[in-house]
């Protein structure tokens, strides 16, 4: 993540970079003194995290956060606790304490980064290219066109594509809710498949990526509908 810090003290500013170095994830592309200067930069750049001071000649990191349009991740870091609720109002990342310990700057990262995740896969579902699926303590990019069928095994799902299988722990219902709707359907209690590589029908039996699939009683309908609505030509 590109990250930027502002405080109107040097050695504040140095413990952040000094953090920071350590956490793979954390880019600190600059840092500032004056928050009129991080201002300009914040509305010409782009970042996703910021770490800011709150109280500071001027203007505060509160007031500063309130003056943007659409503000990056903060994590909000001061000498002072009395500000907690305030900046939480803001919807801070979290609240750093000063003196800053490694563990607990770490720990505020490592939400921050949580959420850039969260948004990132966000947007790439909505851009229709790829998500990131979480398994064991692993994560993997898989996209969309790869995605050949998803199968349930209690409370894990499989998805599998041309080159792999990834299986991570989410129901077939908020799998269901990740994929593009124009490119995935439900067609069993225990399968979504991908239009894709779709191969032939019959009756009650689907042919996907040359895998036998059972169509469901109960999604037969919206199935044959759905292959209407994306002029499929259908095999009974």
């Amino acid at each position: 993540m590109d990250c930027i810090a502002i405080d109107d003290e040097p050695l504040a500013l140095d413990v952040i970079q000094y953090h920071s170095e350590k956490i793979p994830f954390i880019s600190v592309k600059s840092v500032f003194t004056d928050a009129f200067k991080a201002l300009d930069y914040l509305q010409s750049n782009t970042v996703n995290l910021v770490f800011m001071d709150i109280s500071m000649p001027d203007i505060s990191g509160l007031q500063l956060v309130r003056s943007l349009p659409n503000p990056p991740m903060v994590i909000f870091t001061t000498a002072y606790s009395n500000y907690a609720a305030e900046s939480y109002d803001l919807n801070a990342v979290d609240y750093l304490v000063k003196p800053i310990e490694f563990d607990r700057f770490l720990i505020a990262c490592n939400k921050a980064n949580a959420i850039y995740k969260r948004e990132m896969n966000a947007e790439n579902i909505r851009s229709g290219k790829f998500m990131i699926i979480k398994s064991g303590h692993e994560s993997f990019k898989i996209n969309f066109e790869d995605i050949q069928y998803i199968e349930a095994e209690g409370n894990l799902v499989n998805f599998v594509a041309s080159d792999r299988k990834v299986t991570t722990r989410l129901s077939i219902k908020e799998v269901l809710k990740l994929l593009p709707v124009e490119k995935f359907i439900q067609v069993h209690r225990s399968f979504i498949i991908s239009l894709s590589y779709l191969n032939k029908f019959e009756n009650h039996q689907l042919i996907v990526a040359n895998r036998s699939i059972p169509l469901g009683g109960n999604y037969k309908q919206q199935f044959i509908d759905f292959l209407n609505g994306n002029n499929t030509k259908s095999i009974s």
